[in-house]
């Protein structure tokens, strides 16, 4: 029997060589679908969490689809540098753009966040347990970021050195946001926000209140910061609308700022129900402004009151 030509061989090995990588490809594939390969894949996560964290992180479960064109994580916890639970994610579902991912510049289509609670604790010295609890990176920052489409349902607690806890619930929100970290650019629209407020100070009645928003929009490009809140209410103090522009230089604020609020109202029996005394003999409608640089601000407005109106302006 004729020998085979070299090159006839030489294709044979490759074409073998090649078959066996993607059969080993489709092995690896089948088996991270399998709940033992689920269970490594968490296994990492938590521990790439954890070293990202200070105080430590878990993570109840993962689940994932086909090549992780969807993520799956519950009971989430991150805990502050006391080891004590700071944030908690009852779940986490994230659909992601595997191609950006590949390209260094991740695009997350939906990112749904369920069953959040945050608890921050102010020390002695305001200091907060969130004040480190991020582990030091000298990694370089990525390029670009990107949540098409984000949402996210929970609640929180603040407890301030002096013993006064401000608690959030029933809190609702949702937008999109890009960033780019290494330009400093941030792009962030919110939708309707909302919750309820109570604010509990030692020897005090509570106080309780609404909050909504209509709809935020932040722009930050280089040095300049630009931001636009919408139908903003919070208990007796109803805003139709607060327009800023800020510019910063090494975080401070540099040359001229700008800051209106359009419509302030100030409702005089909420006013009174939440404080629990009478403090104004009417209802308070405004219009406020302050433009300039810090050292020389000039203030403008114009105050309502019954039947009387003050218009006053200075530095």
């Amino acid at each position: 029997m004729a020998k085979r030509p070299l090159w006839r061989r030489i294709v044979r090995g490759v074409a073998w060589a090649l078959g066996v990588l993607v059969l080993l490809a489709v092995l690896a594939v089948v088996f991270l679908h399998t709940p033992w390969g689920k269970r490594i894949v968490r296994g990492r996560i938590e521990a790439r969490l954890a070293k990202t964290f200070t105080g430590g992180v878990t993570l109840g479960s993962l689940d994932y689809g086909f090549l992780f064109s969807r993520v799956e994580l519950g009971d989430l916890v991150i805990n502050d540098p006391t080891g004590a639970p700071a944030i908690r994610i009852g779940s986490l579902d994230a659909a992601l753009d595997r191609g950006s991912l590949l390209a260094g510049a991740p695009v997350i289509d939906v990112l749904a966040l369920d069953d959040v609670d945050v608890r921050i604790v102010e020390g002695p010295d305001g200091r907060t347990n969130l004040v480190g609890l991020a582990a030091p990176s000298d990694r370089k920052p990525i390029a670009s970021i990107a949540v098409n489409a984000f949402s996210l349902r929970g609640r929180g607690t603040i407890t301030k050195a002096d013993g006064t806890v401000v608690t959030v619930t029933d809190l609702t929100l949702g937008g999109k946001v890009a960033a780019r970290p290494l330009a400093k650019e941030l792009e962030l629209a919110l939708g309707p926000v909302a919750a309820k407020l109570s604010i509990a100070r030692p020897g005090a009645p509570v106080r309780e209140l609404d909050l909504a928003i209509a709809s935020t929009s932040i722009s930050r490009r280089g040095t300049g910061l630009d931001a636009v809140l919408t139908a903003f209410s919070a208990g007796a103090v109803s805003i139709a609308e607060v327009r800023a522009s800020a510019r910063l230089d090494g975080g401070l604020l540099v040359g001229e700022q700008r800051l209106t609020a359009s419509k302030l109202h100030v409702d005089r029996s909420k006013l009174r129900t939440m404080l629990g005394r009478e403090m104004l003999v009417a209802d308070v409608d405004a219009d406020l402004s302050l433009v300039g640089p810090m050292s020389a601000l000039v203030a403008r407005g114009r105050v309502t009151t019954g039947q009387t109106t003050l218009a006053a302006g200075g530095t």
